[in-house]
């Protein structure tokens, strides 16, 4: 969607960026600091087309986090804090051995750690469900 460019796009004669747009809706509606009784829900969906085997296929993964009523914990604090956690152990361990700022497709484009990223996010109950279909299933 765009939604952090910083090109202009003009909607009913005025002009806007989709990041600036984004950012005030962000900050209308989203409350910093959740208030007694309130809870949240976080849903990721991801799907890539493409073709293997020359075959056309669709991956899909979806992820769908409640809010933890034992722990206390919203959707939002767990889908965000757990992977910073989980990165930051592998940096301890020296599972990742890059210095500075990286690209976090540099665990996704490394098998061993993209399943040990993916296996701590499963201890902590954040889980994707796969599922594999051509595009016109």
């Amino acid at each position: 969607l765009n939604l952090t460019s910083t090109e202009p796009i003009t909607i009913n004669g005025v002009n806007v960026t989709p990041l600036k747009f984004f950012t005030q809706l962000f900050e209308t509606y989203l409350k910093p600091n959740f208030e007694a009784g309130d809870r949240d829900l976080v849903v990721e969906k991801i799907e890539v087309m493409g073709e293997k085997d020359g075959v056309d296929m669709k991956y899909s993964y979806l992820m769908i986090v409640f809010y933890d009523e034992n722990k206390g914990l919203s959707a939002f604090q767990k889908t965000t804090c757990y992977p910073i956690s989980i990165v930051s152990q592998m940096i301890g361990r020296g599972d990742i051995k890059e210095k500075g700022v990286i690209h976090c497709g540099k665990i996704g484009w490394n098998r061993e750690l993209a399943n040990k990223f993916f296996s701590e996010l499963g201890k902590r109950n954040l889980v994707f469900n796969e599922s594999v279909t051509t595009p016109l299933s």
